[in-house]
Order: C-alpha cells, then sequence, then structure tokens
C-alpha cells in the first residue's frame, strides 16, 4: 500500500471511533480539494494552449489554404481549356471521319470492281483451261491406242501395230505368217558370273579372246532347243591351228565315253566319214565357223549341225556334217556348259532359245 495511506492502516488494536474515522474523512477531504484546484488548474491551461495551438494552426495553415485555391482556380482554367480542345477535337474528328469514310467507300468501290475484273478473268481462264483440256483429252483418245506414235489395228497395214489375239497369239491375217508370242532380246554373258536362263526368242552374245575354254554361263532345263553359232576370228589358212576336236562339255564336265559322233566331211584330200565316241559333244575341230542346234530332253540330248574348219593341212576350207548324241536318259542337263578348244582362240559366240 502507498505509504500516504499507513496512517489509514487498521490492526486489533485500533479503536473504531468517530474520532478515528473523522481524522480519515478529514483528510480525504482535504486531499479532494487540492485535487479539485489541481484540476481547475489543468483545466485553464489546456484552454489557453487550445486557444494558441487553433491560433497557430490557422496562422500556419492560411497560405496553404490560399495556395489551394489559387491552384484549384487554375485548375479550372484548365479544364475549361481542356474542354475547349475536345470541342475542337471532336469537329477535327468529325470531319477527318467522313473523310475518311468517304475514303473507305472509295477503296471499298475499287475493290469490288478489282474482285469483278479477276472473277472475269478466272472464268475465262477456266473457259480457256476446259477447253484446252478438252482438246488434250480428244487427242489422248484418238491416240490411246498408239505406241511409240503407231496405231493399233486389227488390219494390218503400213505404219499401223497389230496386236495380239485372245490366244496371244499374233494373226497377220489368212495370208500372214501366225507367230506366237516371243521374246526378242540379246543379253551380253561375256563376264557373266552365274548361268541366266534365256527366255523363248532371246539370245546370249559371248566373246572371248585368246583362250582354250569358254564357259557359256546359260542355264537349260528339259524341254529346250536352242540355235547356236561358233565364230573362231582367229587368221585363216592351213597352219596354226591344232588338229583336234572342238568340244561341247554339258554341265561343264566330261562323261566317259558318253557321247557318239557321226559326220560326213569334204577335205582337200577327199570325202570321208566319222562314227566314234567322246566324252563331250564334238561341235569342231581346230579353228572353225559353225552353226549347230541344241535338243535337250532327259531321255534325248543331241547336238547336230554343220561347220568350216581353217588352220590345218587338210582345211581351209573344210566342210563337216556331223551330229552328236549324248547317250545317257537319265542325267539332267542343266547348264549349257563350257567350250572347250584345243589351242589359244578367239572370236565371238551366239546361243538363240528357240524353244
Amino acid at each position: 500500500m502507498p505509504s500516504q495511506f499507513e496512517k489509514y492502516r487498521f490492526t486489533k488494536k485500533t479503536v473504531l471511533s468517530d474520532e478515528t474515522f473523522n481524522k480519515i474523512f478529514k483528510d480525504i477531504d482535504l486531499r479532494i480539494t487540492a485535487l479539485e484546484d489541481i484540476k481547475k488548474d489543468w483545466t485553464g491551461a489546456v484552454e489557453a494552449v487550445t486557444r494558441y495551438g487553433l491560433q497557430r494552426v490557422e496562422e500556419v495553415l492560411r497560405p496553404s489554404w490560399e495556395h489551394i485555391n489559387n491552384k484549384k482556380t487554375e485548375a479550372d482554367n484548365l479544364v475549361a481549356q481542356i474542354q475547349q480542345k475536345r470541342d475542337n477535337a471532336d469537329a477535327i474528328i468529325n470531319t477527318s471521319r467522313d473523310d475518311v469514310l468517304q475514303q473507305i467507300q472509295t477503296e471499298k468501290i475499287q475493290a469490288l470492281n478489282n474482285i469483278q475484273a479477276s472473277r472475269a478473268d478466272a472464268i475465262t481462264a477456266i473457259q480457256n483451261a476446259k477447253t484446252s483440256a478438252l482438246t488434250e483429252i480428244q487427242t489422248a483418245a484418238q491416240n490411246a491406242d498408239t505406241v511409240d506414235g503407231y496405231h493399233a489395228s486389227l488390219s494390218p497395214a503400213p505404219q499401223v501395230i497389230v496386236p495380239l489375239d485372245a490366244d496371244g497369239v499374233l494373226d497377220l491375217s489368212a495370208t500372214y505368217v501366225r507367230s506366237s508370242v516371243y521374246t526378242f532380246r540379246r543379253v551380253d554373258l561375256t563376264n557373266a558370273t552365274s548361268d541366266y536362263m534365256l527366255q523363248v526368242g532371246e539370245e546370249a552374245y559371248i566373246s572371248f579372246s585368246n583362250t582354250t575354254s569358254v564357259p557359256l554361263r546359260i542355264a537349260t532345263q528339259s524341254g529346250t532347243y536352242y540355235e547356236c553359232h561358233l565364230i573362231c576370228s582367229n587368221t585363216g589358212g592351213t597352219s596354226g591351228g591344232t588338229a583336234a576336236p572342238i568340244y561341247l562339255n554339258p554341265n561343264n564336265t566330261t562323261y566317259s565315253n558318253s557321247f557318239v559322233y557321226a559326220a560326213l566331211h569334204r577335205t582337200s584330200g577327199g570325202a570321208s566319214s566319222d562314227y566314234t565316241t567322246y566324252s563331250a559333244f564334238r561341235c569342231g575341230w581346230s579353228f572353225v565357223s559353225s552353226v549347230f542346234y541344241i535338243t535337250n530332253f532327259v531321255q534325248y540330248k543331241n547336238v547336230k549341225g554343220i561347220y568350216d574348219l581353217f588352220g590345218v593341212i587338210v582345211g581351209y576350207p573344210t566342210m563337216v556334217v556331223f551330229s552328236t548324241d549324248w547317250r545317257d536318259t537319265t542325267t539332267p542337263w542343266t547348264s549349257l556348259g563350257t567350250i572347250r578348244f584345243p589351242q589359244l582362240s578367239s572370236g565371238y559366240i551366239i546361243v538363240r532359245r528357240l524353244v
């Protein structure tokens, strides 16, 4: 408890009497009176300060209020000027808008005119293209049956192609030759490394130079038939060659004494004949110009033809008509084989498949 109230503290010995309480009340009254005096002094001071403060506030703020009023007046004037400029701008905008609208209308009309002109040009171009396309179609229709510029027709005529009939046969009329469909093409097998199966009508060309062995590289099968031209380009004469046979080794090998050779020949010494056995087809002698035909069936295999030989004393020319049969009815002939010469030879070979 504050010290100023110590004298008001009661104990068990304090006598509760009027005198005791009167002292207390008196002291309280004195203190209240003192507080009221202090209040009066403070109230007066506050009022004085308030009056002084309001006066100072007015003195301080009056210049600001005047400045603010001046600025407000300036702002009002500026607003009025802006309003005037806005009115002027609206007038200018209205005028410009009319000009712009007029320009837009003009450009719109021009654009429409351009579109109409472009449309007319496009229609004209389409019509021209249509006419050109129709002309091309008509021309193409007229030439639809042409090959390399030649028309096709069932009636043979100059500069006309006759098509095959329903049976795949070229029928040139009753007075013309009827021909089955063949492949007419030459293949160069000079440097071939594997056997090639000729198609019917197709021919192989093989050149050779200064060699004793020429593999034909032609695949074959039972039921085929060939024409062969064997031409040596060595110098003609009665010397330079070896008096020995030229062979066709079927399947690129030999078959001991399985071939029987029959021939009629005319030399410078007269006419004679041969009938003997070999281990391959004999198709020439020394140097030759030979034409022979090859028949290949498993059950019958033959080479027959005619050749002229040269390069030996009895030759130049010597004509030989011959036939060689391979007397074997079970061995398949699958590779046409290799031509074997008795001396170094040069020339070319043509083999054409007929069947």
